[in-house]
Parts: structure tokens; sequence; C-alpha cells
């Protein structure tokens, strides 16, 4: 919780910014990141609150990482943002891969939602949907090799 947080009152700290981002990323993403294997085995002991804090902390990461990328953040920590929402995605869809193709999944009412807030009138609801339903596709496809 406090990582979100401080996520959301950083209001653009570059290097701050980046090391919540990365740290958030690491702990989402934590199965696809290579770990030993005591520490791999802490973190499956905690797996449930990991995936619980995600459900309750996943739209508003899912909306801060979109407006970020939508230009409110400083262009340094794009990649940064970009990471931390291809692993929050990435969770999603390995833990619920039916997520992909239900539009009433979580994932897509978060990405709707957020999508919805950074768009611009050039942006229509089918390019929307046409976005979000290539990128969770190839994420479901490919997995981690998809980034």
């Amino acid at each position: 919780e406090f990582a979100v947080l401080c996520l959301t009152e950083l209001k653009g700290e570059v290097e701050s910014t980046r090391a919540v981002l990365i740290f958030l990323a690491q702990l989402v993403g934590w199965r696809e990141v290579r770990l030993g294997d005591a520490k791999m085995a802490k973190l499956s002991q905690h797996a449930n609150s990991i995936d619980n804090l995600l459900a309750r902390f996943g739209e508003n990461l899912t909306l801060c990482c979109l407006r970020a990328l939508a230009g409110g953040a400083p262009q340094s920590t794009w990649p940064a943002y970009s990471d931390c929402l291809f692993c929050i995605m990435l969770q999603v869809i390995t833990s619920a891969p039916s997520s992909v193709a239900d539009p009433n999944s979580s994932l897509n009412a978060w990405l709707r939602a957020a999508m919805a807030e950074v768009t611009t009138r050039h942006v229509t609801q089918e390019i929307t949907a046409t976005v979000i339903r290539a990128l969770l596709e190839m994420i479901a496809a490919e997995g981690a090799k998809s980034k």
C-alpha cells in the first residue's frame, strides 16, 4: 500500500518515481524475476497477499501508469511506467487467462477506465478497444517475451 501511495504522491520526482515503479514491477511480476530458491519460496508463501494487493490497487496503478505514458510524467520515467504496466497486465493474464477474452474482466475494466481518462478526441472507443484487445492477446500469446 505504501508503494502505491508513494507513486501517486511523488508528482514527477524522477529518481524516486523510477525506484518505486521498479519495486512495484518486481513485486507484481515476481513470478517472472530470476531469484534464488530461498527468495522464491518466501515470495511463494505470500503469493496470495501480493495477488490480493494487486486486485485492490490494480485499477489505480493502471490509471497512474497510463496517465504518465500519455504525457503526465517526465519522458525519462516512461520506461519504468511501461514496465510496471506490463507486469500488472502479465500477472493478471497469467493468473486468470480468461481475462483476455472476457470484456468484463477486471483487467479489461481497468484498461478501459484508464484509457477513457487519458484519450483525446482523436482516439475513439473503437481504437481504444482495438489497442486493449491487441495488448492483451499479445501478452496472453507470448507471455514475458512480448515485452
